[in-house]
């Protein structure tokens, strides 16, 4: 198939790049597919969260390589495409960029296929809720009264608080985003599909996985680094996983 074959899909979804200054393979890799995105995509690209390692998305605490991230964000924008933004367990405050290159930024978001069958994104993070220790941190590090703070801080202690995120995540247990909690997933399943959703795609896992649960078909995606692997919902609504460097000789 040709490249240009890719315009006609829906979607293109990524999840859990984790990009930073300091891995050149990633951000290549990333590079690489924003080129290809821009170039054979379709119009609408969903980032299911943690885009960066750690991302605290206030002007001051914008590192450089996040500054040129952004730009490309919004040089795409620019040029009629539109890209979801879902935030993830690293990601903070991206809702508050002064100049915002996404069309929405939000915890979940979805859409209803030509189908008609409702599709829903979303990182995953929040689902086990055996994951108290996360959950208790999450609910602490984004609350208004830490958000109030982080607004007053001087530039150089925002960027020391940044620095030490990934620490203060990897304290939380690790086996909880390892092992699928599929008695909370299939619960959770079953309560959206009360709501009309058919399909969840979510990250956070870094798995490909697909399963049944609660009546909706959950697809969770690998993670996007550092095999380059990204998520197309084709124009007759296959869920295919596709591996950049495949993609971009097609």
């Amino acid at each position: 198939m040709d490249g240009s074959g890719f315009s006609s899909d829906l979607f293109w979804i990524i999840a859990d790049a984790h990009l930073s200054a300091g891995d050149g393979t990633a951000a290549s890799k990333f590079e690489g597919f924003l080129d290809l995105f821009e170039k054979d995509g379709p119009r609408r690209l969903m980032v299911l969260g943690d885009l960066f390692s750690s991302w605290i998305a206030m002007n001051n605490a914008l590192s450089d390589y996040e500054k040129g991230v952004l730009l490309r964000f919004y040089k795409l924008k620019n040029r009629g495409k539109e890209v979801v933004f879902i935030t993830g367990n690293r990601d903070y405050y991206v809702e508050e960029l002064t100049s915002e290159p996404f069309v929405f930024t939000g915890e979940a978001f979805r859409e209803k296929l030509p189908s008609g069958r409702t599709v829903q994104f979303e990182h995953g993070d929040t689902i086990n809720l055996d994951d108290r220790n996360y959950l208790a941190w999450r609910g602490v590090s984004r609350s208004g009264a830490v958000r109030a703070l982080m607004g007053v801080l001087p530039a150089g202690v925002v960027k020391k608080v940044r620095s030490g995120l990934e620490e203060k995540l990897a304290e939380t247990n690790p086996n909880y985003r390892i092992d699928l909690p599929v008695e909370h997933l299939g619960k959770y399943a079953a309560a959206l599909r009360e709501e009309g959703v058919d399909i969840l795609v979510l990250g956070h896992f870094h798995r490909e996985q697909r399963l049944a649960l609660g009546g909706v078909d959950v697809r969770i995606l690998p993670r996007f680094a550092p095999k380059g692997e990204f998520c197309r919902i084709t124009a007759n609504e296959e869920i295919l996983i596709q591996n950049l460097e495949i993609a971009s000789n097609e």
